[in-house]
C-alpha cells in the first residue's frame, strides 16, 4: 500500500502531516515561508 509524504523543496527532508511540515518550515527555514505553502508531494511504496 502506498503512503504519500510532504517533502520540503528546501532540504529534502519528509513529513507524515502537514502540521510537521509547517512546524519543520517555522523553525527551520524562517527567512523562506513561502515553503510553507509548496510543499512537495511524493508517494513511497
Amino acid at each position: 500500500m502506498a503512503r504519500y509524504f510532504l517533502r520540503c523543496r528546501i532540504c529534502g527532508e519528509s513529513f507524515e502531516s502537514y502540521e510537521e511540515y509547517a512546524d519543520h518550515v517555522f523553525s527551520r527555514h524562517p527567512e523562506a515561508l513561502w515553503a510553507r505553502f509548496k510543499p512537495e508531494i511524493i508517494r513511497r511504496e
